[in-house]
């Protein structure tokens, strides 16, 4: 008899135990129906300028958080490649490549709205510059002294 109330208690206390997983279970699986993010792509085209003195356009791609493109220095118009990433709060780092690949600058920044950017440029090691980029601007005159 008292084995038999022995395995009653332990199939009952086996059976709530199971419930309660099963619970939990039911509940992670309706969290875990999030809703669907919104994925950023365009490709628009920056006129302005590093340190208010060397005058660039900067066409760039963002594809969710990857970041792309090229720009150059209106005196040289010779493209110069760029790629990196973007965060959910408009944050970037984009490396500066030359034509072998070698990296030979950083810009970090923000996008300030849709239309303005703006950040600090450098080169490996070197002293941070300013930088203001706007779409829809004219092009700045090449009278800006060159790099």
């Amino acid at each position: 008899m008292k084995l038999t109330v022995v395995i009653v208690i332990a199939l009952f206390l086996s059976a709530c135990s199971q419930s309660e997983a099963g619970k939990t279970v039911a509940a992670s699986n309706n969290t875990s129906q999030a809703k669907p993010t919104k994925v950023i792509r365009f490709t628009k085209t920056y006129v302005g300028a590093i340190n208010k003195l060397y005058a660039i356009e900067m066409t760039l791609t963002r594809d969710g958080s990857n970041l792309s493109g090229s720009y150059f220095y209106t005196v040289h118009k010779q493209d110069i490649a760029l790629k990196g990433t973007v965060d959910a709060k408009d944050n970037f780092t984009l490396a500066e490549f030359d034509a072998s690949g070698h990296q030979t600058g950083t810009f970090t920044g923000r996008f300030v709205t849709g239309e303005h950017i703006e950040g600090q440029w450098s080169k490996p090691n070197g002293q941070p510059m300013p930088f203001v980029l706007e779409t829809g601007a004219q092009p700045i005159a090449s009278s800006f002294y060159s790099y």
